[in-house]
């Protein structure tokens, strides 16, 4: 049988494979991916590709050394994995990823009046946006908690963000501040509380006001492990912190380093 290919076109078609399938899995490990490493992975992988396809002889044995050398390039070049165990790792990954690629590229391929490399492109996209809305929030869902709120007796058991983007801090001691619903924390409020205000800026850039109070105990719940804080820092807030109400707090990752320094009111 006779096939006749085009060297650039192969090229070009193997680049764009290498790095959908780098990108697809740097989402996975939930890592950031750099685009010149993988880039620059991806023409050197497409270039042995080609090599390979210029040999005047085929076997199993060429086949197999020429798939060994692509894989540890695509893992240890465009992954930046170097242990044993991450290349394992990755080299899994890259196979797993390289099977659900491939087949819904074949699903796709009932499409015959696309070009193919647009069908790829967009089944790379489709795929990408799934596999980062799970990822993004199965990651919310590992870091949601539950948090036992006390203040003058009184209890109020709620759920709260570990959220390590929360640079929020009041002005006079420098002290982490967690933030809460008003609607969540109301009931522990009799009115009598110490207030102060908290400069607050919104990632839109709005600036506000957040009344801060100083709670007497936090005790913060994940799986079996728990952990106390006296006299945390909580700013209350009239907006959801949460789009679809699955929280009602948002904490701070100081919040055991503020223990540490016994920093109390």
């Amino acid at each position: 049988m006779y096939y006749e290919v085009y060297l650039d076109f192969y090229f070009l078609e193997s680049f764009l494979t290498d790095v959908a399938l780098l990108i697809l899995v740097k989402t996975v490990m939930r890592e950031k991916w750099k685009a010149k490493r993988i880039a620059g992975t991806a023409v050197l992988e497409s270039m042995w590709s080609c090599i390979e396809l210029l040999l005047p002889f085929r076997g199993s044995f060429t086949a197999t050394f020429f798939w060994i050398v692509s894989v540890l390039l695509l893992v240890r070049g465009g992954l930046g994995k170097r242990t044993a165990k991450e290349v394992l790792y990755g080299a899994l990954l890259l196979g797993i990823s390289s099977f659900c690629f491939g087949g819904a590229l074949y699903v796709a391929e009932t499409f015959r009046y696309i070009p193919g490399i647009f069908v790829k492109m967009a089944v790379f996209l489709i795929l990408w946006m799934l596999l980062y809305l799970y990822t993004e929030t199965d990651q919310n869902r590992q870091r949601i908690c539950e948090v036992s709120l006390w203040q003058c007796g009184k209890n109020r058991k709620v759920k709260a963000l570990y959220d390590t983007g929360n640079r929020l801090r009041e002005p006079y001691k420098k002290r982490p501040v967690n933030i809460i619903e008003y609607e969540a924390a109301k009931e522990l409020l009799d009115g009598k509380e110490n207030v102060f205000l908290i400069p607050y800026r919104t990632v839109s850039g709005s600036g506000e006001m957040l009344r801060g109070i100083v709670f007497d105990r936090m005790i913060v719940s994940k799986g079996r492990k728990t952990e106390i804080y006296e006299h945390p820092v909580i700013a209350l807030t009239g907006e959801r912190v949460s789009s679809d109400g699955s929280y009602q707090m948002i904490l701070h990752p100081d919040n055991r380093k503020n223990q540490e320094e016994k920093d109390y009111v």
